[in-house]
């Protein structure tokens, strides 16, 4: 075999045995984010646009996750499905706990930053897809001629 990878996960443990196993975004996962919310994606770019990849740190990061679940509930939820592996189990991973679905948030960042070279490297290739896909939207948006 030409491919030696084994997936990282982390489990949440929680209330009487339940838990939720999550692992790091991959690129399918974020491009799928970005086609399912493009609106949000594209509010999140226009704040960090004209930023250096680099100057991103793990503080950025936690703002960002308490900012998605509080203002953007719908894609809190869908990184979480995603990461755990779980887009069927979409409409119990909202009912979580608030404590369980941000402990999930920072697991699936650390794990997501290990996997793409550090959050430099995912903020680089997130803010390239989200402009790609703001692109677009404009495209759509525009009158005809």
């Amino acid at each position: 075999m030409a491919l030696k990878f084994s997936i990282k996960k982390e489990r949440i443990e929680f209330s009487d045995g339940d838990y939720v196993e999550v692992r790091g975004l991959a690129l399918p996962d974020i491009s799928a984010l970005v086609d399912a919310h493009t609106a949000t994606a594209v509010e999140l770019f226009d704040k960090f646009t004209g930023r250096d990849a680099d100057s991103f740190t793990d503080n950025d990061a936690g703002t960002l996750a308490r900012e998605l679940l509080i203002k953007f509930p719908a894609i809190s939820t869908h990184v979480i499905a995603l990461a755990a592996d779980a887009v069927d189990q979409y409409d119990n991973i909202a009912l979580l706990p608030p404590d369980v679905q941000v402990a999930a948030l920072e697991k699936i960042a650390a794990l997501t930053f290990q996997m793409q070279g550090g959050l430099g490297n995912f903020v680089e290739t997130v803010l390239r897809l989200v402009k790609g896909a703001n692109g677009l939207s404009a495209k759509l948006k525009s009158p005809r001629t």
